[in-house]
């Protein structure tokens, strides 16, 4: 766990240490300067900026209430919701169907069939 100590193992621990973390986070130039690489990440094609934006709200709707707050994206959160859930879950599945049928996966698929 890359030396990480008293990790928490359950939801409602996760969210005792947040809330005992909380006093000491903030969102300065540095978060912020975070959040924009992250939202405006180089895709390698213009048409995958959709789901580029589309992964970075959904990973936005994974924050309590007060994360969203603290960096000022409170904003339109309900229709982030609402947007980005149903379309990660379409994305969710091309990604699973590209692991599984990835170019080693057809090429290992080839060699171990039977030889006419």
């Amino acid at each position: 766990m890359l030396g990480a100590r008293d990790v928490p193992t359950s939801r409602a621990a996760i969210e005792t240490y947040l809330e005992g973390m909380r006093p000491q986070l903030q969102a300065g130039e540095r978060t912020r300067e975070v959040l924009r690489v992250l939202k405006h990440v180089p895709t390698p094609s213009i048409v995958m900026k959709p789901a580029s934006r589309m992964l970075f709200s959904a990973g936005v709707d994974l924050l309590p209430d007060w994360a969203l707050q603290m960096l000022e994206l409170e904003a339109f959160a309900t229709a982030r919701r609402v947007i980005a859930n149903p379309g990660v879950k379409v994305i969710a599945r091309v990604v699973r169907w590209g692991y599984t049928n990835t170019v080693s996966k057809r090429a290992r698929r080839r060699v171990e069939m039977p030889k006419d």
